[in-house]
């Protein structure tokens, strides 16, 4: 069976998470993140969330055989066979070599990359929020929980993550644009690769992307 991959990239704050849940709830298959894969691992209290955590707490990247672990382990499970959404993985060239290696004849790619402003990614970073227990995340601007201090999915306290820090953001930016850029440049046989205005609203956005994953899978059809 061939696969749909969608490569959502985008800086830190961009959205990218929330858009990848939508384009989910559009298609039924799984967002994968190696953020959230981590974020489970220290909820859990494992050993890899255990000697992950000084790494994630400073926002800085986990080692790319960690990262290139958990995402060949999700993508073994059973709902993600027939299409996944990556939010933002591959990080760099060596985890995009890493994630071709696991594409199979016939599977189709798209690269989704959100552009936003770096002044609009730190003012955003300032007021986001996720969830203590199950990880949702929220924006009090944007996104806002319907209780200030209180995850709309199941009633656990919102925290501030401890890379949003204004000082992490910036190094983080730094990391993001030197990596995209490098990726951009191989040869990573993406199929197609849509460029959206992330400054928008969530709703346009997300119609945005849509209409063009549709021409898209349109178009691969026609071939």
């Amino acid at each position: 069976m061939a696969r749909n991959f969608f490569l959502i990239f985008g800086p830190p704050g961009s959205g990218k998470g929330t858009q990848a849940e939508l384009l989910s709830e559009k298609t039924n298959w799984p967002t994968i993140s190696v953020g959230d894969l981590l974020r489970k691992e220290r909820r859990e209290n494992t050993e890899l969330g255990k000697a992950m955590g000084a790494i994630m707490d400073r926002g800085e990247l986990v080692p790319s055989e960690i990262a290139n672990q958990l995402i060949q382990d999700r993508l073994e499970e059973k709902d993600a066979q027939e299409g996944v959404i990556l939010d933002g993985y591959p990080r760099n060239v060596e985890e995009l070599d890493d994630l071709l290696g696991l594409v199979r004849k016939g599977d189709m790619i798209q690269l989704i990359l959100l552009e936003v402003k770096d002044e609009d990614i730190l003012d955003r970073t300032a007021t986001r929020l996720i969830c203590s227990g199950c990880g949702a995340k929220y924006n009090t601007k944007y996104l806002p929980p319907k209780q200030s201090d209180l995850c709309d999915r199941c009633g656990s306290k919102l925290i501030t993550r401890s890379d949003d820090k204004t000082e992490v953001v910036q190094r983080r930016l730094a990391d993001y644009h030197k990596a995209v850029e490098e990726m951009l440049k191989a040869t990573y046989k993406a199929h197609y690769t849509i460029n959206i205005d992330g400054g928008q609203s969530i709703a346009q956005v997300q119609q945005d992307i849509w209409e063009a994953v549709e021409r898209n899978i349109k178009d691969q059809q026609d071939q």
